[in-house]
């Protein structure tokens, strides 16, 4: 979807839209971008805990 703003964003270098608006909105999207891509690079490996119960219901470890 970032992609396809992006070059709908590039499509109005062709108007008379102020460019300098246009250069914002593109770094704008790029760095949303970038911010999606590095998430992706440090996603960790999730895996099933087994006997999760056991311990598992945080309210017994606080007082009321």
């Amino acid at each position: 979807a970032k992609l396809i703003t992006a070059d709908f964003t590039i499509e109005l270098y062709e108007t008379e839209f102020r460019q300098d608006l246009i250069d914002n909105a593109l770094e704008v999207i790029g760095n949303e971008i970038a911010t999606q891509m590095q998430a992706l690079t440090h996603a960790r490996l999730i895996h099933v805990v087994e006997g999760y119960r056991e311990k598992s219901d945080w309210k017994q470890f606080f007082s009321s």
